[in-house]
């Protein structure tokens, strides 16, 4: 990235690296999203972003006017409540709560508990509750919200959602993800392609997001068969880059 700043004729004096909190960036993912509709669109857009430590919803019809939450219960964190903090596919991690056997089984060759409703269910309580902040986001705006297209953006959305449900797929339902998860549930691990780095996840991760859009479908934010759109893979550098909360001083 400092590299194309450099061929751009940024000098290294003026490229300071910092981080930014989750709600700016589930802001910059909303400014995204509307690059990638080429402008505001007149009724505005959603935009859910999963990382791997934080959630965030924003809504709006333009950037100046986007509310937006965000709340520290990403997937991956999410992952190490409930499984020991070993991803890698090499070393099965093992349970640290024996309530997410219905997430993931522990073995590489059963499927053993794993059940996708059950999954579902135990993440919409524990994770997205009503009394997360995006979920009460959603009930403050569900009126407009369900108005509006949905995008997503992240890896948990890019890898774990469109990923596994094939090659092209750009768009989705929470009914088709339900099926998805259901077939992918049942499956061991060793029934998944030796290539994916984290199919101990696979279940656990597709219902993490079904889960998500549980929570707003609850608060009447959107519908099981709304559109659920992936934002062409990009992410939050497109709308930081239009922003001029980060380049202030460029823009």
């Amino acid at each position: 990235m400092s590299e194309a700043f450099r061929e751009a004729g940024v000098p290294d004096t003026a490229i300071v690296a910092r981080g930014i909190p989750g709600a700016m960036e589930g802001r910059l993912s909303w400014l995204t999203s509307q690059f990638l509709l080429n402008g505001a669109s007149p009724a505005g857009h959603n935009m859910l972003e999963t990382g791997g430590a934080s959630v965030q919803v924003a809504t709006g019809t333009s950037y100046a006017d986007v509310p937006w939450e965000s709340d520290t219960n990403g997937s991956d964190k999410t992952w190490k409540t409930f499984a020991a903090d070993d991803i890698r596919q090499t070393n099965i991690p093992t349970l640290k709560r024996p309530e997410f056997k219905v997430c993931y089984s522990g073995d590489v060759n059963s499927a053993g508990e794993q059940d996708a409703a059950a999954c579902i269910a135990l993440l919409r309580a524990e994770v997205f509750d009503d009394n997360k902040r995006v979920v009460k986001l959603a009930a403050l705006h569900a009126g407009r919200m369900a108005t509006r297209v949905y995008y997503t953006m992240g890896n948990s959305w890019k890898f774990n959602v469109f990923g596994r449900l094939g090659t092209g797929v750009n768009q989705t339902t929470y009914d088709a993800m339900v099926a998805k998860a259901a077939d992918l549930c049942s499956k061991p691990m060793s029934a998944l392609p030796a290539s994916d780095s984290r199919r101990h996840q696979a279940c656990f991760a597709l219902a993490f997001n079904i889960a998500f859009l549980d929570a707003l479908i609850d608060q009447g934010a959107m519908t099981a068969t709304t559109p659920v759109l992936n934002a062409d893979g990009k992410s939050t550098t497109v709308g930081a880059a239009a922003s001029p909360e980060v380049f202030d001083n460029l823009c």
